[in-house]
């Protein structure tokens, strides 16, 4: 069982991290309908409509509208852009459903690793900070 300091540390250390990320990449940001761009975004957007339009089951092979043509989504994992063209057919906004599935790992990047400490059974709170700020 916990004592009242490692229960204060756990809460605590938690409300930070998610005050961080809130307060840097606020959720309601997510809901504009501004295209997000940086890095190789836009080309993941790309990447997005071309699932969203061709849906299951011919979403594999080559394109030529990304990257001036390669194998697609045999560099990047399918599940999110999966997930955002279900978004799309639910009727949201390609740049909100877009934003939405980067930001999910964002949000859930803290907890998964937090989850890898307890389950690689990490003896205390400060070896799992670690994990999360890594």
């Amino acid at each position: 069982m916990k004592n009242n300091w490692q229960q204060f540390e756990f809460i605590f250390f938690w409300f930070i991290i998610y005050f961080l990320i809130f307060n840097l990449l606020p959720p309601t940001k997510i809901f504009d309908l501004a295209v997000a761009a940086g890095g190789d975004l836009g080309s993941h957007q790309t990447a997005l409509k071309i699932m969203a339009e061709s849906y299951f089951p011919g979403f594999f092979g080559w394109t030529n509208n990304w990257y001036m043509g390669m194998p697609l989504f045999s560099f990047y994992f399918p599940l999110p852009f999966w997930i955002g063209a279900l978004l799309i057919k639910l009727g949201i906004p390609m740049a909100v459903a877009f934003k939405i599935i980067v930001m999910l790992g964002t949000y859930a990047m803290p907890l998964s690793a937090y989850y890898f400490g307890k389950k690689i059974q990490a003896k205390s709170m400060s070896q799992n900070k670690v994990y999360v700020f890594r």
